[in-house]
This record gives structure tokens, sequence and C-alpha cells, in this order.
């Protein structure tokens, strides 16, 4: 009877173990997905502040910065674009393999984002869009 109760607990020890082996497993990577959209969010929004803080806005540089991002379990695309008082950085975020695993379990956050900062103008461009847009609200 001894013996039978050693396997049986062996048996229900490696069940259980690899179960809470899988848990921290999903809970390691799930970490590493928020900070990886944090990361990219806010390297981001610190490279268009500081083009944005310059008249002319140099959307290479912001690239540059933006992908050298360290990231751990995705993959990026990101795209720029300059508006009159805006820049805009639009992030797609490309989920690596098991993304999809996880995704059947918790609910994940949308697959791209879009970050704006508002650039420095200069007081001659403010005044004439100032005065453009007087003259088409008469």
């Amino acid at each position: 009877m001894c013996k039978k109760e050693k396997g049986e607990i062996t048996v229900e020890t490696t069940i259980v173990l690899t179960v809470i082996l899988m848990i921290i497993g999903a809970m390691i990577y799930i970490t590493l997905y928020v900070h990886d959209v944090t990361c990219l969010n806010a390297y981001a929004y610190g490279s268009l502040v500081e083009i944005g803080s310059k008249e002319e806005c140099n959307e290479q540089e912001a690239l540059l910065k933006i992908n050298k991002t360290p990231v751990f379990v995705l993959g990026k695309k990101v795209s720029i674009k300059e508006d009159f008082n805006n820049c805009v950085a639009s992030i797609n975020y490309n989920a690596r393999n098991s993304m999809k695993f996880i995704s059947s379990f918790i609910s994940l956050p949308r697959d791209s984002y879009e970050v704006t900062a508002v650039k420095k103008i200069s007081y001659e461009k403010m005044c004439l869009y100032k005065a453009i847009k007087d003259g088409l609200n008469k």
C-alpha cells in the first residue's frame, strides 16, 4: 500500500507542477507584452516631442529612435506623418507567433496606436494661420 501512494503523489505532483509552470510562463509573457507596448508608446511620444520642439520636423531621426526601442515579444511598424501643428506616429504592433494563443484566454489591446505631439511653430506661421482661419470664418 505504501508503494501505491508514492506513485499517486508523483503523478499528481507532475500534473500540478506543469500547470503552475504554465501559469508562471504566461504571466511573464504577458508582462513582457505590456512592457513592449508601454515602451513603444513612450519612445514614440518622447521622440515626437523632441522633433516637435524644433521648427522643422525630422521624421527620419524620430523613426530611428523609435525603431531602437528595446522590445521582447513584439514586432513593430512605425510611420510618422506631419500635420500643420502636430506630429503623429502610427505604431502597428505585429505580435510574434504565440500571442494568438494568449489572446484566446485574455483580451489584448488593439493592434495599432497613434501618438500625437504638438509642434512648436514660429510666430509668423501662427499669425498666418490665424489670418487664414479668420478669413475663412467671415
